[in-house]
């Protein structure tokens, strides 16, 4: 495992821990000093990892007492006094010091990472990054233990081509790829000014020859290479850049290898100049200051620390579209060029047990004020039962929205004329008859009898929204009322309150119109989630499965769902607005506190792909015996193994050792049948 290291103000690294063993033995660190391990979020001081250094065989001897009081004898004690004055100044600047760091460690948690090096090969006019730490996605999902244990033998995958891919998960840098830099992929203008914008792809490289030799053995995998690919190869051993056709670019040097793709209407092509793309594979190879040099929002995004992330510069996209267009599909929402300012940064983190997200939107002020309210009321939050399945809530300023109407004539005048129409009121009316707030939630899935017969699955929901001014309310919801009333066994019943009206779920009506709450409403986080922010969402995977498995019974592919869904656990999400900006927090947790989210996935998706492979292979009668997976008689699904007990779990991916004596303890794998019975596609040509 490696660790990033944080000192003097910088984030350095990563290192391994012998590196840093080496560097506190040579005293150029100390156990105070923090770290964090790679795909973590925790910063924590350097001796919970390791021990202090042994002290060296021979110290020089100290002064004689004498001498070392001699040192201080002439300097005068300080006064009583003064000295209690230093002492509480001294705790009062630990408490400020103190304040002041738990305030930037709760505004800004977000351990950060050194700008990357290939960062510099993103052109200052790119509009669009994502990013992809592709080293810390490895090592995280550990996918290269699940192919030590022969999960591509599994999934019936021709031995040559499994091999190449578990050496290449095992030992990327063998191929040339450098696992240290994250990928990019980016979007520019078009070179020639046109509308039709060039989509970049940079791959982090340990040095050109390696690169190009690996690359050289994976086409070869299978003793049949594609001889169009030899001849790129070839010709990137001799050149810095190759455009084989007028509508893709290759480039390489000993950092990055540059892959430009560029979408041409046919009519276009032969009126275009060769070698076009070849030269923005050119520009982008010479790397330089770039993005991150001349945007600080980028520099910003860059170096925290995600696993993934998107940035967004809709002006930069905007001057790839022609102006009328843009004016024709997006003039009502107000003056083009405060649209322009619009930023947007994201990223994904795989933590332990969970995945966060976060993402920041920026803008000018004058184009969105503050449309926040600050979160629901207890009148709504009464309402939303505590085993709901997941529930949305939005808090608005309506002032602020009428603003918004009121600054583009265009869009209130189109909804002006229908609501005169249909309820006679101006937009002013209908916004002034509302608080501002709502939610919506899910409450449930019930099992109802058809007209025809049998059963068939309804969801329970909850909508509820604040009330101004009752009178308008009621003129507003009277149709929907009165569709209401013809069907008097329906799912759905409406409820009037003073401060809030609710369509509801039959069961949830009479403790709304009593108290204007049901019995169990909810708590705790939940309950904080919905109150304290402008927006928020919660999906409790525990009541999904709840509900599923109530209305699953033998059915084999809604088992799949629920295996997937025992996997997750409340995932939660936040919105908040301010003056100019909007901030959203994600954060979906995982059934296993103790391992990576995205370790959890991949076991998952193999887990269920492997299923699904055993399926098509009885499907098309090779594999014979009793089948793996399906009911077992008693109603609980096997489409997926619980991943203490994964199919792989007992495989070795080493065919010598398949044939005979299992060398590792654990129970062989059988062998596949022939090969071209073993892909089950392969005789449909597929």
């Amino acid at each position: 495992m490696k660790f990033w290291l944080f000192r003097d103000g910088d984030t350095e690294g990563p290192f391994t821990i012998d590196e840093l063993e080496k560097q506190l033995g040579d005293g150029g660190l100390t156990l105070e000093d923090q770290v964090c391990a790679m795909g973590e979020k925790e910063w924590q001081p350097l001796s919970s990892i390791l021990s202090p250094p042994l002290p060296p065989e021979s110290v020089e001897a100290a002064p004689p007492a004498d001498d070392a009081s001699r040192i201080f004898e002439d300097l005068p004690a300080a006064p009583a006094a003064r000295r209690q004055k230093v002492a509480l100044l001294a705790i009062a600047a630990v408490v400020v010091v103190t304040g002041i760091a738990a305030t930037f460690i709760l505004l800004f948690d977000t351990p950060s990472r050194p700008l990357p090096k290939t960062a510099s090969y993103v052109p200052e006019e790119s509009a669009l990054v994502v990013t992809a730490h592709v080293g810390d996605l490895l090592e995280k999902s550990k996918i290269s233990d699940l192919m030590s244990k022969g999960i591509l033998q599994e999934m019936s995958m021709p031995r040559p081509v499994r091999k190449k891919i578990e050496d290449l998960f095992e030992n990327p840098s063998e191929y040339g790829l450098n696992m240290m830099e994250p990928v990019y992929f980016f979007m520019m203008p078009d070179p020639l000014g046109a509308s039709y914008p060039a989509f970049v792809f940079t791959i982090p490289i340990v040095s050109r020859e390696n690169f190009l030799d690996g690359l050289e053995d994976i086409v070869t995998i299978e003793g049949r290479p594609d001889r169009l690919l030899i001849k790129l190869i070839d010709e990137l051993k001799k050149m810095d850049t190759v455009s084989p056709e007028d509508e893709v670019a290759f480039g390489i040097n000993d950092e990055v290898f540059v892959v430009v793709i560029q979408d041409i209407p046919y009519s276009e092509r032969r009126s275009r100049e060769e070698g076009v793309l070849a030269e923005v594979a050119e520009a982008v190879l010479e790397g330089g200051k770039g993005l991150a040099a001349a945007d600080d929002s980028f520099h910003e995004h860059q170096t925290t620390l995600f696993d993934m992330g998107a940035w967004v510069n809709l002006g930069g996209l905007m001057e790839m579209v022609p102006a009328e267009e843009l004016e024709d599909e997006f003039g009502q929402l107000g003056d083009l060029e405060k649209l322009k300012s619009f930023q947007l940064a994201a990223g994904i983190h795989f933590g332990q047990g969970e995945i966060t997200g976060d993402m920041a939107m920026y803008y000018d002020e004058k184009l969105l004020g503050d449309w926040g309210g600050g979160g629901l009321g207890s009148e709504l939050l009464n309402a939303v039962p505590e085993d709901s399945i997941m529930a949305f809530s939005q808090s608005m300023d309506m002032e602020v929205v009428q603003k918004w109407f009121d600054d583009r004539p265009g869009i209130k005048g189109d909804m002006e004329e229908a609501l005169q129409s249909e309820l006679g009121m101006s937009l002013s009316e209908v916004l002034g008859a509302f608080g501002g707030d709502l939610v919506f939630a899910l409450t449930g899935i019930e099992m109802v009898e058809t007209r025809w017969g049998g059963s068939t699955p309804q969801p329970a929901i909850l909508f509820g929204a604040t009330i101004k001014d009752g009178d308008r309310v009621r003129k507003i919801l009277a149709e929907p009322a009165r569709e209401l009333m013809k069907e008097s066994g329906g799912p759905i019943r409406l409820v009037m309150r003073d401060d809030a009206f609710f369509f509801c779920s039959p069961k949830d009506r009479s403790g709304l119109e009593k108290n204007g709450a049901v019995s169990d409403p909810i708590s705790g986080e939940k309950y904080n989630l919905l109150a304290d922010n402008d927006s928020g969402l919660f999906v409790d995977s525990e009541e999904l499965t709840k509900s599923l498995a109530r209305t699953a019974r033998d059915d084999e592919e809604m088992g799949f769902v629920l295996d997937s869904a025992e996997d997750l656990g409340l995932a939660t999400l936040t919105w908040n607005t301010e003056a100019g900006a909007q901030k959203i927090w994600a954060r979906i947790k995982m059934s296993k506190a103790d391992k990576n989210s995205l370790e959890q996935i991949i076991d998952s998706a193999f887990s269920a792909a492997i299923a699904a492979q055993r399926r098509i292979r009885e499907w098309e009668g090779t594999a014979g015996g009793e089948a793996h997976h399906g009911s077992d008689g008693g109603g609980q699904s096997k489409m997926s193994a619980p991943a203490e007990n994964r199919p792989w779990d007992g495989a070795a991916s080493n065919d010598e050792d398949q044939s005979g004596e299992d060398q590792s303890g654990s129970i062989p794998v059988q062998p596949s049948p022939k090969e071209e019975e073993a892909v089950p596609f392969k005789k449909k040509g597929l």
